[in-house]
C-alpha cells in the first residue's frame, strides 16, 4: 500500500514513528529508514508470528514512501522516514495505552495474558512492562470494545536482553506477576487453573503448523531491509522459535 500524506511526527517512542495517511484513507504509524532496518525486520517478522496465531495485534503492513512525497513535505524531519518499503501499524481508533487499573482488573481473560505472555518469551521480546507509576506496555486498551490491541515490536529477538527463566521474565512483564502466582496455585493444587501450561501446549501446536512455511514470512521482508541487516539471519531465527518444542522452554525452573 502507498502512503499518500505525511501528517506528523510522534514525540514518543524511542523511534518516533510517522503519522501518515495511506491510499486506503486510512492512518498509519509509519516506521522507516530512522528507526533502523534491523528494527523493521524484527517487526514484521514477530508481527506476522503474532497475527498467525491469533493474537490481538494492531493491523500492520509494508507501506511504500513515494520519493515526492519525501521532497514535498514541509515537516523539517521527514526525510529521517525515507523513501521506499516501510512498516505501517494502523491507527486503532477508541483506544489508549493500556493503564495498571485496566491489568489490574477482570475485563482481559487469563488466557489471552497467557498467551501474550507467553508470545513475547518465545519471541524474546524484552520492551512489554507496566507497573503503578511507570512502563511501557506496548498495548492498547478500547474500553467501549474490551480490546487490546498490541503493537511495536521492534525489539523482538533480542536473546542477548532476556533473562534465563520464565519466573525472571515473568517479574519485569506486564501479565507475568499475575500469571505465575496462578502457575504456583496450580502446582500447590492441580484443581486449580494453568493458563501459562496451556498456552504453551497451543504455542508448540501452532509452530509445528507455521514452521515448515516461516520461509513466506521470510521472504516477504524487502531485500533493502535485509540486505541491510545481516545480523538478522533467517535459520538462527527459525532455531531460537523452535526452542517451544523443547522441554527446558521455560528455563528449567518450572515443569510443565
Amino acid at each position: 500500500m502507498r502512503i499518500i500524506e505525511i501528517a506528523e511526527r510522534s514525540q514518543q517512542g524511542t523511534t518516533r514513528p510517522f503519522k501518515c495517511r495511506g491510499e486506503d484513507d486510512g492512518y498509519y504509524y509509519v516506521k522507516g529508514r530512522s528507526a533502523g532496518y534491523l528494527s523493521l525486520c524484527r517487526e514484521w517478522v514477530a508481527g506476522e508470528l503474532a497475527r498467525r496465531w491469533g493474537l490481538p495485534i494492531a493491523p500492520f503492513s509494508i507501506v511504500e514512501v513515494p520519493a515526492a512525497l519525501i521532497k514535498g513535505s514541509l515537516l523539517e524531519d521527514a526525510v529521517d522516514l525515507g523513501i521506499g518499503p516501510a512498516f505501517g501499524s494502523r491507527l486503532v481508533s477508541g483506544a489508549s495505552e493500556l493503564r495498571w487499573d485496566d491489568v489490574q482488573s477482570d475485563e482481559i481473560p487469563d488466557d489471552l495474558r497467557a498467551k501474550i505472555f507467553l508470545f513475547d518469551w518465545w519471541v524474546a521480546n524484552p520492551d512489554r512492562s507496566l507497573y503503578p507509576i511507570a512502563g511501557n506496555p506496548n498495548m492498547l486498551w478500547a474500553p467501549t470494545q474490551h480490546q487490546l490491541s498490541m503493537f511495536d515490536h521492534n525489539l523482538a529477538f533480542s536473546m542477548e536482553q532476556m533473562p534465563e527463566t520464565l519466573i525472571e521474565y515473568g517479574e519485569q512483564h506486564v501479565f507475568g506477576p499475575r500469571l505465575l502466582q496462578q502457575e504456583l496455585a496450580f502446582q500447590l493444587d492441580e484443581s486449580s487453573e494453568a493458563p501459562l501450561i496451556e498456552a504453551t501446549a497451543k504455542l508448540e501446536v501452532f509452530w509445528s503448523q507455521v514452521s515448515p512455511v516461516f520461509g513466506e514470512i521470510w521472504d516477504a521482508l524487502p531485500e533493502e531491509w535485509t540486505e541491510a541487516a545481516t545480523e538478522f539471519n533467517q535459520d538462527e531465527i527459525h532455531s531460537h522459535l523452535n526452542r517451544v518444542t523443547r522441554d527446558d522452554f521455560w528455563g528449567g525452573e518450572i515443569e510443565h
